[in-house]
């Protein structure tokens, strides 16, 4: 459109300049008569002035012709050469690459993709890639055109990048890919979709034998935990205890959470909670260190403040500097119903008072093992009424979530006040059943809740 403009804008600006110069003509060879009659011979002024008008019509029209041939071979050289960029970009990567018309058909393929496929490039131009290359799911069953990413990318108009899709060999076998489809657009309009594919077969192996060595030491870190979580079945004169555990959602990492009682030479009872920091086989394996280096230590000299201490010193010597471990480890006395405990860093157990419907948290008395912080362990005491009750956990009871907010120790607090005169399997399911359905059933760390109970109306005795 724009050249026929051109011409017709030249056509007249030659017409123009035509006819001055026929006037030109007539007004200057009108008076000069013997000069060009010498050189033109017998020739009218009229006739001479349309002569020179017909030659620059001419003369006009080719130059004209002349840039337009110019202006196309410029346009076809620069077609050209991005062509030759295109399919320089096209050919010098490894990814395969294919565009379709609305349609579905081939409109250009890399030599990637085509080898990717078993195809020279010339085999699938014009072809239906649906039905080529993506028409059947890796079960064999049937792919429905209209499911496609590529069908609802000509739909919507947006670009999609997925991984769970496979595409088809030549020779009838499958390959799983990478699959991204973006559209084509003329202004508004879908005109057809380019489609990248990524062989990640290489990719999907690593990922399943890495997923194989994953459920491998989970399975080993579960049987650890478990004999780390034992149901307790030791009898103490005068006290209920019972433990409660919960493991994090399945695909959470196995933690290191765990508890011990035992009863001591002089029949007085350990109590143990901790949590050793980290997840699966590595904070198994440092749970049992951690466990049973304590038993020793306990058994050589059960204070907890001097069972702590070398418990520390120990653990810096073989635990890595990035772990630590929390440990509230506790000595109860049936008789005088005197609990002596030391708390490494751990969280603050709760204490419910029968007489007064109050409910305490317990001092930290030292921080948390491993650290190499060359810490010093105080203790501390406290003395069961009839009633009382001693709530120990891990800090997957407090760190439970719902949406942005914590279950948190006050929350905890108020459960064993409301719940603080039941027995102690009943206080540890109030516990659980109370954290469940604030986190709605969604727990993101392993969780452990151990209850001591005061049981009969004997008085304390220091």
């Amino acid at each position: 459109m724009r050249t026929a403009r051109r011409i017709q804008i030249v056509s007249i600006v030659i017409g123009l300049l035509s006819w001055v110069v026929h006037g030109l003509v007539e007004d200057v060879f009108g008076r000069s008569a013997p000069l060009w009659r010498l050189v033109l011979g017998d020739v009218s002024v009229a006739e001479l002035g349309m002569r020179l008008s017909i030659v620059l019509l001419f003369v006009g029209f080719g130059v004209l012709t002349a840039r337009i041939v110019l202006q196309r071979e410029r346009a076809e050289e620069q077609r050209r050469r991005l062509a030759d960029l295109l399919n320089l970009l096209l050919e010098s990567t490894d990814e395969g690459i294919y565009g379709v018309d609305r349609e579905g058909r081939c409109t250009l393929i890399n030599k990637s993709a085509a080898a990717m496929l078993g195809y020279e490039p010339e085999d699938l131009i014009g072809k239906d890639m649906h039905k080529m290359i993506h028409h059947s799911r890796a079960d064999g069953s049937p792919y429905p055109e209209d499911e496609c990413p590529t069908h609802r990318v000509m739909k919507t108009g947006a670009g999609v990048r997925i991984e769970n899709q496979v595409v088809w060999r030549r020779d009838g076998t499958f390959f799983p890919v990478e699959f991204s489809s973006y559209p084509m657009m003329e202004g508004n309009a879908v005109t057809g979709a380019v489609v990248t594919i990524t062989d990640i077969t290489e990719r999907k192996e690593v990922e399943e034998a890495l997923q194989k060595e994953y459920e491998h030491e989970r399975t080993i870190a579960e049987t650890l935990q478990t004999s780390f979580l034992p149901p307790i079945t030791l009898k103490i004169d005068g006290f209920g205890v019972h433990q409660r555990y919960k493991a994090a959602m399945r695909e959470a990492q196995v933690g290191g959470d765990f508890y011990d009682v035992y009863r001591l030479d002089d029949n007085r009872v350990a109590i143990v909670i901790g949590d050793v920091s980290g997840k699966g086989l590595k904070a198994a394996l440092h749970t049992a260190m951690a466990k049973y280096m304590l038993r020793a230590y306990v058994y050589e000299n059960p204070e907890p403040g001097q069972a702590i201490e070398s418990l520390d010193r120990a653990l810096s010597e073989y635990i890595p500097e990035e772990s630590f471990i929390t440990i509230f480890y506790g000595v109860l006395d049936p008789v005088t119903r005197t609990f002596t405990y030391a708390n490494a860093g751990h969280e603050p157990p709760v204490v419910y008072r029968r007489a007064s419907g109050d409910a305490d948290l317990l001092d930290v008395t030292g921080c948390a093992l491993g650290l190499r912080l060359g810490c010093i362990y105080g203790q501390r005491s406290i003395e069961f009424g009839a009633g009382d009750a001693l709530l120990m956990y891990t800090d997957g009871i407090t760190d439970a979530r719902r949406r942005d907010q914590f279950f948190g120790v006050e929350r905890l607090t108020d459960t064993l006040v409301a719940n603080g005169a039941r027995d102690e399997r009943e206080i540890a399911n109030a516990v659980f059943d109370t954290v469940a359905s604030f986190s709605e059933g969604a727990l993101r760390d392993d969780a452990v809740a151990l209850v001591l109970k005061a049981k009969d109306d004997r008085r304390r005795i220091r």
